[in-house]
């Protein structure tokens, strides 16, 4: 049925439906992204090149899904900085992206809270 042939009462439960489906993905991005930068640092630290690229991959995209495209830009750029095996990653990319992660799970806490 097209949203338009819905009464406001259908309407308005579509939208508490929506609102709590985003709620729940802000919820499992926090929950699954907050130690990603952590772990890439370790994982560098370790020389696990690999593993620091597929966290960093895993960030882009749940950016991405969410439309945080200056997160998913900042992940796509140390992403593409651990290609081949090769690190050319600098701290300057390293705090970027956590900065940009950082304001995300901030701006995802605070509409968490107030809905």
């Amino acid at each position: 049925m097209h949203k338009d042939n819905l009464s406001n009462n259908d309407k308005f439960g579509l939208l508490e439906e929506d609102l709590e489906f985003n709620k729940k993905l802000k919820e499992y991005f926090i929950k699954t992204c907050s130690d990603k930068i952590s772990e890439i640092y370790k994982s560098l630290d370790e020389g696990n090149i690999t593993n620091a690229y597929r966290l960093a991959h895993t960030i882009k995209g749940n950016a991405a899904q969410l439309g945080k495209t200056h997160l998913q830009k900042a992940a796509a750029e140390v992403e593409g900085l651990l290609k081949n095996g090769k690190n050319d990653v600098t701290d300057a990319h390293l705090k970027n992206l956590e900065m940009e992660l950082k304001a995300v799970i901030i701006e995802f806490n605070g509409s968490n809270d107030a809905g």
